[in-house]
């Protein structure tokens, strides 16, 4: 896959759907780069080119380790939850919204959709944690809108075209959606 025009696209296309705030979206993009080039740094270390990895191969596993340390409170989250409440589903990336972020012409197959199915999910949780300002210590509710949002998300993209998506409008997520959450918290 080409990873780069996946990443840009998952960022732009949450912020637009959610209507996270540009700046904080360019920010979180930024912060999600430098993470994921010091994974790459690491594995690059570890493992030579000598040993047959390519070069998409380390981005790939990178990308992986990355999500894994990302998304291991969410996971563990979803583990629990599942075993409180089995009749919830926890959200998982549809394929709908997985192939949009491979490739919105929809060129792509089930095998790189499938590698890209942790990077929806990741995008989404630093999104949503570069709003959350001080909600951030609270990381069920993070869990909790990552589930939403991921839910959202799907219910979208399989009920319309792309030009019928929502579009919100920059900030909209923190007025809609942080801000009375805090309110209610430390009123």
């Amino acid at each position: 896959p080409k990873w780069a025009p996946a990443v840009g696209a998952t960022f732009a296309h949450l912020e637009v759907m959610f209507g996270f705030q540009h700046d904080s979206v360019k920010n979180q993009l930024e912060h999600f780069l430098s993470m994921w080039r010091s994974q790459v740094m690491l594995i690059r270390d570890r493992v030579s080119l000598k040993n047959g990895m390519t070069d998409d191969g380390i981005l790939e596993k990178a990308l992986s380790m990355l999500c894994s340390k990302l998304l291991d409170g969410f996971d563990r989250w979803s583990r629990t939850l599942g075993k409180i409440a089995s009749d919830h589903q926890v959200a998982q990336p549809q394929p709908d919204l997985i192939q949009l972020a491979v490739d919105p012409n929809g060129r792509n197959g089930h095998e790189e959709v499938a590698k890209m199915g942790r990077l929806v999910q990741c995008v989404a949780y630093l999104l949503i944690w570069g709003e959350a300002g001080n909600l951030r210590f609270c990381p069920e509710l993070l869990c909790f809108l990552l589930d939403c949002l991921c839910h959202d998300a799907d219910a979208a993209v399989k009920n319309s075209e792309p030009a019928n998506w929502p579009r919100r409008p920059p900030g909209e997520f923190l007025r809609r959606t942080i801000r009375p959450i805090y309110n209610a918290m430390f009123s």
